[in-house]
């Protein structure tokens, strides 16, 4: 459900679902989930399925586009997410707050992407091996 929420980049719904599970005694001490609330049943799915949700929601890709914080959940104001391998072979970093967003893209090969963000879409120029660095202010 939330990744299906994060990938149509609906925020309220993503959020919605991570709340139940982050807050529904799904979790061992050991970050590994639950089939049930109360852990009595071990089941992996939510722990391998999490960072994947959290991904989508924060930044999409494609071998040619980033969408940048496409469904942020509400309950998460500020954050940063780093070290996300994009579909176009680049490692971004993200930061993100109230006053804007920062990301970083550490390209492997040099290519032109459409970037999306919140303020529009355009296009990017990466060169590979040189880091580019993307600040956008809240308007």
């Amino acid at each position: 459900h939330a990744l299906v929420a994060a990938r149509l980049r609906d925020g309220g719904r993503v959020g919605h679902a991570l709340g139940r599970v982050l807050h529904g005694d799904y979790f061992h001490a050991s970050l590994m989930s639950s089939h049930y609330p109360r852990r009595d049943v071990y089941n992996a799915d939510a722990a391998h399925a999490l960072p994947a949700v959290l991904i989508e929601a924060l930044a999409q890709s494609t071998p040619g586009r980033l969408v940048l914080l496409p469904a942020p959940p509400p309950g998460y104001p500020r954050g940063s997410l780093h070290g996300v391998r994009t579909r176009f072979g680049a490692v971004l970093d993200l930061t993100w707050s109230p006053d804007g967003v920062t990301a970083v893209l550490r390209p492997t090969r040099t290519l032109r992407i459409e970037l999306r963000t919140s303020a529009g879409a355009g296009f990017l120029d990466l060169v590979a091996g040189e880091d580019r660095v993307l600040t956008l202010t809240a308007r």
